[in-house]
């Protein structure tokens, strides 16, 4: 067996995380959605926070929390079932700086992360946040424009306007449109 380094572990660890995990924790999220439908006080869907904004959160923090922390046992598992193939991966992918040890270290240890964990963040974001499309877009975008140019909403869109927080967005749009962008 190959003798593994630190680097090469760092680096497995990192880009298995960005897509054994990232994964994980899609099939877990949504098979426990799908789960929980069948008990109406412990369902939920990601995202949506209904009229208890803040207990709902900490409902779905706890339920995500659980769900990394499986997702990081399966990838943890995989890791060591398939250690000797990622170890010869990871030396394959680091073999350019095998003659710079610092320029390794400084790739494994700061780029490889930067690069990993922001693709991790933007795919979990995508999935976690409400799938609820957009459906007063127009409305949405126009409110958002007057608000920021300083000239007077359209008063058939005024009424729509009569709850607006300072955000730029009423409530009621806001809460239909969470998730999409502008």
């Amino acid at each position: 067996m190959q003798k593994t380094y630190p680097c090469r572990l760092y680096f497995i660890y990192s880009v298995t995380d960005l897509f054994l995990l990232t994964y994980g924790c899609y099939l877990i999220l949504r098979a426990v959605e799908s789960v929980s439908q069948n008990w109406p006080t412990l369902a939920f869907e990601s995202g949506r926070y209904g009229k208890h904004k803040l207990k709902s959160w900490f409902y779905q923090l706890i339920i995500w929390l659980f769900i990394v922390f499986l997702a990081k046992i399966c990838t943890f598992s995989f890791n060591l079932v398939f250690a000797s193939f990622f170890n010869y991966l990871a030396a394959a992918a680091l073999y350019p700086f095998r003659e710079d040890p610092k320029m390794e270290l400084a790739t494994v240890m700061v780029l490889i992360p930067i690069l990993t964990t922001s693709i991790q963040l933007w795919w979990t974001d995508s999935f976690i946040q409400d799938q609820v499309p957009c459906k007063d877009s127009e409305d949405l975008k126009e409110l958002s424009i007057s608000l920021v140019s300083g000239e007077p909403v359209k008063e058939e869109r005024r009424a729509h306007a009569e709850d607006f927080d300072g955000s730029g967005v009423t409530a009621d749009t806001a809460s239909k449109c969470r998730g999409s962008s502008i």
